[in-house]
């Protein structure tokens, strides 16, 4: 945040659009924001900047995105119990807020269901063999607060809807925008890649 201008509001990575990823192992930095930074040399050595191509319906992409892999499952409450927290207290607000299921890490048997489910959200087809998902990893929060689970998702996929997957690249996905999660990075699809 410091390569870019403050003063922007409560919510300045939202304001600025900045979204980012880290790849270790090449030790990169992608950054993505809706204005340039002010200060350039505070994100390291650039190696390149391009402007974001808007996609249409029908193309053919490779897309990664790293995604919280956690589900909220349905609260197992009988059928009384339930109806009576949907009833609303004298202050207005439902009376089951506090009775909902904390959210759960994905099992790794419903993994590609899932991704193909997060693709799907965002506008995206993407080819059942073509769902590649990494091993579970934890993005930190900083301090001695635990990390958010999440997982690489690699897919071949189709835009079927290009108003959906343009606010995606522009806005990112999912849980975790701040700590480097919901980066949509994709290129178009080459026929080595169709025929692999």
């Amino acid at each position: 945040m410091s390569a870019y201008r403050s003063g922007v509001g409560p919510s300045p990575r939202e304001k600025l659009g900045l979204l980012w990823h880290i790849a270790p192992a090449a030790s990169l930095l992608t950054v993505q924001a809706s204005e340039p930074p002010v200060w350039p040399g505070k994100l390291g050595e650039v190696h390149g900047s391009k402007t974001l191509e808007q996609p249409t319906e029908g193309d053919l992409v490779e897309v990664v995105v790293e995604r919280s892999c956690q589900k909220t499952p349905p609260s197992r409450l009988p059928d009384d119990l339930r109806a009576e927290l949907e009833q609303h207290g004298p202050d207005g607000r439902k009376l089951g807020r506090a009775y909902r299921s904390r959210p759960v890490i994905v099992p790794e048997a419903e993994r590609p269901g899932w991704a193909a489910g997060r693709l799907a959200a965002i506008g995206l087809r993407p080819r059942p063999d073509s769902i590649r998902i990494g091993p579970l990893a934890y993005a930190a929060l900083g301090g001695r607060r635990r990390g958010i689970p999440y997982v690489e998702i690699r897919a071949l996929a189709e835009v079927t809807d290009a108003a959906a997957f343009a606010k995606a690249l522009t806005t990112g996905t999912g849980k975790g925008r701040n700590y480097g999660l919901g980066l949509v990075r994709c290129r178009p699809a080459t026929e080595t890649t169709t025929s692999a």
